[in-house]
């Protein structure tokens, strides 16, 4: 799942959403009607994976989002698109491109389930068209969409 801190079960709360990954709120830009919230996901330094969340700029006050704050992000692997590195291009909306190895596989006639190392200590869960992954260990892109990313607080 995400790295090795505790993620939304830790709460209490099941989910069916496979990525859980804790962040740190490094901006926030806000728009008149919707906010986007840049995270750093991993540690500082090497190794940090960077990602965009679009919420509504109500949803960021609430929160009260702000540069340092730890927020969880989750994120349902069918939003998440997995290709080989090389195949993917840039989706409408998907302006986060995450590079990692393959570490594992489920293949499926309506598509491949793929787990992909990012970093160290971070993994996601996405979805790739049938047969159109190589093997463990080679290079893959995942893209996920902002408005993909869910932002939460956990007290």
């Amino acid at each position: 799942l995400g790295a090795a801190a505790p993620g939304v079960g830790a709460l209490g709360l099941r989910t069916s959403m496979r990525n859980q990954w804790p962040c740190e709120v490094l901006r926030v830009e806000s728009g008149q009607a919707v906010a986007r919230v840049r995270l750093r996901l991993g540690p500082a330094g090497g190794g940090a994976v960077e990602l965009v969340a679009r919420v509504t700029r109500e949803s960021a006050e609430l929160l009260g989002l702000c540069p340092g704050l730890r927020a969880l992000v989750l994120c349902k692997a069918t939003a998440v698109k997995v290709a080989a590195t090389g195949v993917v291009g840039r989706r409408a909306g998907a302006r986060n491109r995450l590079e990692g190895t393959v570490a594992r596989i489920a293949r499926s006639e309506s598509g491949d389930e793929v787990s992909l190392q990012l970093a160290p200590a971070v993994r996601l869960v996405g979805f790739a068209p049938p047969g159109m992954m190589g093997r463990l260990g080679s290079a893959a892109v995942a893209t996920i969409a902002e408005t993909a990313l869910v932002v939460a607080l956990v007290d």
